[in-house]
């Protein structure tokens, strides 16, 4: 199958689907598998977890400015969660063609249930 988005819909659309995902993790006090994904690749993350007693996300980045070792440097990256001012999540898009196909897919998985559609960005 394949689903058919205009940049708009899908900035809008992604928006709306992280800030209910973000609503959820303060409910709920877990992180959503789509949630995971999304942080993993708008922060090109190793790991996404959630601090429940902090009520923070925590980020795992690589550090590629440290020189090569045989372990990766994982810099961790807190952000507070809470129902209002989230700007670190939407600063974090990208509005890339590759990066609106992979949200295009997000939003399929959410709204359609649509695992593998293929996405087309008008």
């Amino acid at each position: 199958m394949t689903t058919y988005f205009n940049k708009s819909e899908i900035e809008a659309s992604i928006k709306s689907i992280a800030a209910n995902q973000l609503k959820e993790c303060v409910e709920c006090e877990k992180l959503s598998e789509d949630f995971i994904d999304l942080l993993k690749y708008n922060f090109s993350a190793k790991y996404v977890s959630y601090d429940t007693s902090k009520k923070l996300i925590e980020i795992g980045v690589e550090d590629t400015a440290e020189k090569a070792t045989h372990y990766p440097v994982i810099n961790v990256l807190s952000y507070p969660v809470s129902n209002s001012k989230n700007m670190w999540l939407d600063n974090s898009f990208k509005n890339k063609m590759s990066d609106l196909v992979f949200y295009g897919r997000l939003i399929n998985r959410k709204k359609y249930s649509h695992r593998n559609a293929e996405v087309v960005v008008m």
